[in-house]
């Protein structure tokens, strides 16, 4: 599961932020705290692996606490995965997820857009 903040407050056209993301586990319920999350239009993005033996495949996403939540849609026909993907990855290496690491601007090597993390 991943969730990330629309900037444009539209959809994947404009920039994105990461907020966070989680690993649900076969036995358990998967989840998500977001604490004293800034209103606005985020996109909510899970992938799941299903048992071959399972007949009916559904699943609830659902929203707990005081704030009035609301799901807009199911805009997963409007995207690819890897665009979903990259694009909210992207985010978060450019973003400030990664405190404390050396981070190195790969344009004088020609790459302009790649940047190499480091830890020390």
């Amino acid at each position: 599961m991943v969730v990330m903040r629309l900037e444009n407050g539209r959809d994947l056209t404009g920039e994105v932020r990461y907020i966070c993301g989680g690993k649900g586990y076969k036995e358990r319920d998967a989840y998500i705290e977001l604490p004293d999350l800034e209103e606005g239009e985020y996109l909510f993005y899970v992938e799941m692996e299903w048992e071959a033996s399972t007949a009916v495949r559904s699943f609830c996403a659902t929203c707990y606490g005081a704030s009035k939540v609301v799901f807009q849609e199911d805009v997963a026909s409007s995207y690819s995965q890897e665009e979903v993907l990259r694009k909210v990855y992207t985010a978060k290496a450019l973003g400030r997820h990664f405190a404390g690491l050396k981070v190195t601007d790969m344009a004088d090597k020609g790459a302009p857009n790649i940047r190499r993390y480091q830890s020390s």
